[in-house]
C-alpha cells in the first residue's frame, strides 16, 4: 500500500518524527476529509513533538552539564528529573563527578604537601632529565648550597654551571642510573657560584614524569661535619704520635685491670710486645707479689677518678729485672661520659732512685767525716739570703738547729764582737774578687 509520509527532524536531540498515511485515503477523500486528516496529522505531530521535548529534557541537561565541566566548572551537577532510567543515569553521572572532585582535591592536597616538604627539606633536592641532564626543578636548600638561584639553573645542565669539581663522578652517577642501579652515599665536592667548595653526600634514583625518565637527587651538606672529622683526626694523629714517640710508659687498662694498649717505649723497656700482653691482667703479669694488693687498691681509686698521681712502684721486665716507675693516672670516658678505662703514664725513675740512694749514702758519710774531723761547711744563697749549715757547724757553734734562724746576719751575731768587722770584710771582699778567703775568728759562746 502506498503511503504519504510527513517527516519532522529535531536537531536538538538528533531525532526524526515520521507520520505515514495511505495515499488512497489522502486523495480519495473529499476536501473536508483531506482537511480533517491534515489537521489530525498536524495535531499528532505536535503531540509527539511535545512528548519528545519532554523526554529529551534530562538528556539535554546531561549535555549542558558535560559542557560546563569541559569549560572548567567542576561544581556542575545534573538535575535529577525525568523518567526513572534517566534519573538513575543522572545520579550515576553525579556520583562520578563527586568521585572525580574528591580525587582532584586529594591530588591538590598531596601536591601541596609534597611542595612544602620539597622546599622545607634541609637537604638539596633536584629533578634533572636523564637524557640531557637539564634541571627541571630545585628546592630552596639547593640555592643555599650552591649559591645559584632557581631561575639561573632551570633548563641548564650541571656541566654548564661547573658544579662538579670531578666530572668523572657525575659520569659514574649517570652510568649507574642508566644501568638501573640507585646511587647511595656518593661523596662529592661541589663548586659554589662564589668559588667556595662544599662537600656533599648524594643519593639518586630514577623517576618517570610525563613518560620520560628523570633523576631525583638528594644531597646532604657535610662540609662542617667533614671539617670537624678532619680536626678530630688530626688530634687523634697528634695524640697517637705523642704516645708512640713519648719517652715514657703509656698503658691503657680497662676497669678490670686488663691491658688494652701499651706504647713502644713500654715494649722496649720491658721486652714484651703489645700482641703478647693485650688482654692480660696487669697486676698478675707485671707487679711483684708483694705490691699487688696495694697497687690494686690505688687502681680502684684511679678508676673512680680519685687522684693517685706520684705513686712509685716496681714493675718486672721479661728478664725478671725490676724497674722503679713513677705513675700518673687519668680516666678515659666514653661518649656518654661514663668512665671506660684508665690511662697510666709512667716514668722510669730507676736510675734516679739509684742516684738518690747514692747521694743519701754520700751525705751520711760526709756528715760522719765532718764529725770525726770537727770540720763543717756552710752555703749562702746570694739571691734569697738563705744560709745552709752542715750538722757539724751547728755542733761547733753549739747552736740548736731547731731554734736557730740560719741567715748571714745570724751568723755574724754568733761571731765575737771584736772579730765581726774583719769577718764581714773578708766575706764581702770575696764577693767582689770572686776569690777564696781564709780567716780565723772567735765565737760568742
Amino acid at each position: 500500500v502506498s503511503r504519504l509520509w510527513f517527516n519532522l527532524r529535531m536537531p536538538g536531540i538528533g531525532w526524526t518524527i515520521s507520520v505515514g498515511m495511505p495515499e488512497d485515503e489522502v486523495f480519495a477523500a473529499s476536501r473536508q476529509d483531506l482537511q480533517r486528516s491534515v489537521a489530525i496529522g498536524i495535531a499528532v505531530m505536535l503531540l509527539m513533538l511535545a512528548l519528545a521535548w519532554f523526554i529529551s529534557r534530562p538528556i539535554r541537561e546531561l549535555g549542558r552539564t558535560s559542557a560546563r565541566l569541559i569549560a572548567g566548572d567542576v561544581a556542575a551537577r545534573a538535575a535529577l528529573e525525568g523518567p526513572a532510567e534517566i534519573e538513575a543515569l543522572a545520579a550515576h553521572f553525579n556520583r562520578l563527578l563527586d568521585d572525580r572532585e574528591r580525587t582532584l582535591v586529594e591530588l591538590h592536597e598531596s601536591r601541596e604537601r609534597f611542595e612544602k616538604a620539597f622546599q622545607a627539606s634541609p637537604d638539596s633536592i633536584t629533578l634533572v632529565t636523564l637524557d640531557e641532564g637539564r634541571f627541571v626543578e630545585v628546592n630552596n636548600s639547593f640555592e643555599r648550597f650552591t649559591g645559584f638561584s632557581r631561575t639561573e639553573v632551570i633548563g641548564r645542565r650541571a656541566g654548564e654551571l661547573n658544579l662538579w669539581t670531578n666530572p668523572a663522578q657525575r659520569d659514574y652517577l649517570y652510568a649507574e642510573l642508566r644501568a638501573g642501579r640507585d646511587v647511595s652515599g656518593l661523596e662529592a665536592r661541589i663548586l659554589r657560584k662564589d668559588g667556595e667548595i662544599r662537600i656533599g653526600v648524594r643519593f639518586a634514583t630514577l623517576v618517570e614524569i610525563g613518560g620520560a625518565p628523570h633523576i631525583l637527587s638528594i644531597m646532604r651538606d657535610i662540609t662542617e661535619a667533614k671539617r670537624v672529622e678532619q680536626a678530630l683526626q688530626r688530634e687523634r694523629d697528634f695524640a697517637a704520635g705523642l704516645i708512640e714517640a713519648a719517652p715514657a710508659i703509656i698503658i691503657m687498662l680497662d676497669l678490670e685491670g686488663r691491658i688494652s694498649h701499651v706504647n713502644p717505649y713500654f715494649e722496649r723497656l720491658t721486652g714484651w710486645r703489645l700482641d703478647e700482653v693485650r688482654g692480660k691482667d696487669w697486676f698478675e703479669t707485671f707487679l711483684p707479689a708483694r705490691d699487688r694488693e696495694r697497687i690494686r687498691a690505688l687502681f680502684s681509686s684511679a678508676a673512680q677518678d680519685l687522684p693517685t698521681r706520684g705513686n712509685v712502684n716496681p714493675i718486672m721486665t721479661r728478664s725478671g729485672e725490676e724497674r722503679e716507675i713513677e705513675w700518673h693516672d687519668q680516666v678515659v670516658r666514653d661518649e656518654q661520659g661514663a668512665i671506660a678505662a684508665v690511662l697510666a703514664i709512667g716514668q722510669d725513675v730507676t736510675e734516679r732512685r739509684y742516684a738518690e740512694d747514692a747521694l743519701r749514702a754520700s751525705e751520711v758519710r760526709l756528715r760522719e767525716a765532718q764529725r770525726i774531723a770537727k770540720v763543717g761547711n756552710w752555703e749562702l744563697n746570694l739571691v734569697s739570703g738563705k744560709l745552709t749549715w752542715s750538722d757539724e757547724i751547728f755542733r761547733i757553734f753549739e747552736i740548736d738547729q731547731g731554734t736557730f734562724s740560719a741567715t748571714y746576719e745570724a751568723f755574724l751575731n754568733a761571731v765575737h764582737p771584736e772579730d765581726r768587722d774583719a769577718v764581714n770584710a773578708a766575706y764581702s771582699g770575696s764577693l767582689v774578687t770572686r776569690e777564696p778567703y781564709e780567716i780565723a775568728h772567735r765565737l760568742r759562746m
